[in-house]
C-alpha cells in the first residue's frame, strides 16, 4: 500500500481500505489481511496509475475516504476526480470490460442544488453517513 487513507469495517469484518497512493480500494475479506478484491485498477493488484483507460467505475484517482451504509453499501471519496462513487453491496469491482457508466453498476453522487454541487464536489477527502 501507499498512503492508505481511509477504512470502513463491515459488521461482518470485511474491511475497504482506500489506498490513495496507489490510486485505488482494497477489499479484504473478514479474518484475512490479504486484499482479494480491488475497486479503481480494473481488477488488477499490478497497477496504480490514476484513471487507468480513462475515467469511469473502473478507475480511482486518490480515494480519501470509504464508508459503508446499514445497508452495506460502499461510497467512495474519488478525490482526484471530484467525485462519490456508490457501489451496491453485491457488486464486486467493475470488470476492465465495463468502461461506460450506464453498464456498471454504480453511480456518481451529485445530489445537490446546482449553486452549491461544484462545491459540494471539489476535491472531497471524506465520508461519514
Amino acid at each position: 500500500m501507499d498512503n492508505p487513507i481511509g477504512v470502513a469495517l463491515h459488521s461482518s469484518g470485511n474491511l475497504y481500505v482506500a489506498d490513495q497512493g496507489n490510486n485505488r480500494v482494497l477489499f479484504c475479506p473478514s479474518g484475512s489481511t490479504t486484499a482479494t478484491s480491488v475497486y479503481g485498477q480494473s481488477g488488477s493488484f499490478a497497477s496504480h496509475t490514476a484513471n487507468d483507460g480513462g475515467v469511469s467505475a473502473n478507475s480511482l484517482s486518490g480515494p480519501t475516504g470509504v464508508v459503508l451504509d446499514g445497508g452495506g453499501n460502499l461510497y467512495v471519496a474519488d478525490s482526484g476526480n471530484n467525485r462519490v462513487l456508490f457501489y451496491p453491496p453485491a457488486a464486486p469491482p467493475p470488470p476492465r470490460s465495463r468502461t461506460r457508466f450506464r453498464k456498471s453498476r454504480f453511480f456518481a453522487m451529485m445530489k445537490c442544488a446546482p449553486s452549491y454541487q461544484s462545491r459540494l464536489t471539489e476535491t472531497p477527502d471524506s465520508l461519514t453517513i
